[in-house]
């Protein structure tokens, strides 16, 4: 009993001192650019800031149309930001969040009101998110890809991929992961009378990964017969592999589909900058650095010339309420967990 009370306190306090350390090297990185009143602190998934990714592009159309700078703070993809987003005064502007975690923050006070009509139109309905304080720029389908080499004849249904148990599933950990949680509201939405059941079932065949980085690793090391990902990920592998062997599922009753927004901070000193750096992002160079570098679908999407690959596997949107995210996230997360005794 000691010696697991020892190991015990040995992580808490691994964990605050890692915390602490983490909190003030965000202090002074923030701290540093306050006073610069052209360069801009960004907070933002770690998936933008990849060496391939969009962020040294957006970086140079935001200089060249505002001559503006971007400090960017980065938190890793399967992090809640509402755990962990800091109220320090440096965080001009949050990006790439979900309208869950957009949500919490707005209740918090933590964005600032803005005038949607101030921006271009997006294609996404505001019934999907209805916030006067964050806007789309983004979108993702949620989907399973798999090598059209190994399967043949690939289920239709997301039912019929949960219940088939020939099939291994590579999943990322719901309890830790977006994209492993939104598996979990996409089938609680279609199957509610049947969670629980199929929640097992799932676990029963599934292999579970903390990250969508590790997660494809291993499909592509022949890991799994289907990895959760995102529908564009084999147009990714198209794009910059010319690896043509991966297909995305698209299911009859179509997949869901995910948005990511961008919001100002309630306690920005640089309004007028943040507001430049989202008409930015929702412009037309803009929203094709983000189409072609971050492999999502623009929110401009109907006035943006696409290449084939990218939107070939795009299927009918399915949409959740952002306020049954909030409701059944306890839920889902302990049907899950019971699995784990």
């Amino acid at each position: 009993m000691a010696i697991k009370l020892k190991y015990l306190m040995g992580i808490i306090l691994t964990f605050i001192t890692t915390a602490f350390l983490s909190s003030y090297a965000f202090a002074k990185n923030t701290n540093s650019y306050e006073n610069d009143p052209d360069t801009i602190t960004v907070y933002t998934r770690n998936t933008f800031l990849k060496e391939d990714g969009p962020s040294k592009y957006l970086e140079d159309l935001f200089y060249d149309k505002y001559k503006g700078k971007i400090q960017w703070i980065s938190v890793d993809s399967s992090v809640n930001i509402n755990q962990d987003f800091p109220n320090y005064s440096g965080v001009d502007v949050v990006m790439g969040m979900s309208s869950l975690e957009m949500n919490a923050l707005a209740g918090n006070g933590q964005l600032l009101r803005i005038e949607t009509n101030n921006y271009p139109k997006t294609t996404v309905d505001q019934k999907h998110y209805n916030s006067k304080y964050y806007i789309p720029f983004e979108s993702f389908q949620l989907s399973f890809i798999y090598n059209k080499e190994k399967i043949k004849n690939p289920p239709t249904t997301l039912l019929g991929l949960i219940t088939n148990p020939n099939y291994t599933l590579i999943i990322e950990d719901p309890t830790a992961n977006t994209l492993g949680l939104n598996l979990l509201y996409w089938i609680n939405d279609l199957y509610k009378n049947k969670i629980v059941s199929l929640i097992n079932t799932l676990y029963k065949h599934a292999l579970i990964e903390t990250s969508q980085t590790s997660a494809f690793n291993k499909f592509s090391l022949a890991g799994g017969d289907f990895v959760l990902d995102y529908s564009t990920k084999p147009s990714m592998e198209e794009l910059v592999n010319q690896n043509t062997k991966y297909k995305a599922l698209m299911f009859k009753n179509g997949n869901l589909e995910i948005h990511n927004y961008v919001g100002i901070t309630s306690n920005t000193m640089k309004e007028n900058l943040a507001h430049d750096f989202i008409s930015m992002l929702l412009s037309q160079n803009g929203q094709k650095i983000i189409a072609y570098k971050h492999y999502s679908y623009p929110a401009l999407e109907k006035d943006i010339d696409l290449l084939n690959t990218l939107t070939k596997y795009k299927n009918q949107p399915i949409y959740i309420n952002p306020e049954k995210f909030v409701r059944n996230t306890p839920l889902l997360k302990r049907i899950w967990n019971r699995n784990l005794k």
